[in-house]
């Protein structure tokens, strides 16, 4: 279950997911959850997987975390079991 919470579109990163549609974090969530995995063009930059809809683990997740921490959730743990989701 993703705890949602409303984003904050004076964010630099909540405004650009409010811009395709992606209001709360739960859509973000689900969002980046679906999109394929891949390197983005600079793998140090995890803002690129909005723009490139790719990313690895990590670049995901420090999307993820990033949108939490701009919007002052800073304590957030969300696990899965792979073969729940095939």
């Amino acid at each position: 279950m993703v705890k949602s919470f409303k984003l904050n579109n004076h964010k630099t990163l909540s405004k650009a997911c409010i811009q395709k549609g992606l209001t709360n974090f739960e859509s973000v969530f689900k969002y980046i959850s679906q999109i394929p995995y891949g390197r983005t063009s600079d793998r140090s930059d995890y803002t690129l997987v909005l723009d490139e809809h790719k990313g690895t683990c990590s670049t995901k997740h420090a999307f993820l975390k990033a949108i939490a921490i701009e919007n002052n959730y800073t304590c957030l743990l969300y696990t899965s079991d792979a073969a729940d989701e095939r």
